[in-house]
């Protein structure tokens, strides 16, 4: 079906509480969240992997790796 991926930084902002009514905007706050989505494979065009490496350029703190892992 597809890859699944985690983005560990994702922002958000809720707009309204869990009963409907809209938030102020002045009471909005952007909370960061992490989330996982699935990309089809009909939209990948390659994966790359660096398996000797133990750091990426570029990735977060936060990040994690996710799915099956070498033991």
């Amino acid at each position: 079906m597809g890859i699944w991926v985690e983005n560990p930084c994702f922002k958000r902002t809720m707009v309204q509480k869990e009963d409907g009514t809209n938030i102020p905007e002045e009471q909005q706050k952007e909370e960061d969240c992490v989330t996982h989505f699935l990309i089809r494979w009909d939209y990948i065009s390659s994966v790359i992997t660096f398996p000797d490496k133990k750091t990426t350029l570029g990735v977060d703190k936060k990040a994690k790796l996710i799915g099956f892992q070498p033991s």
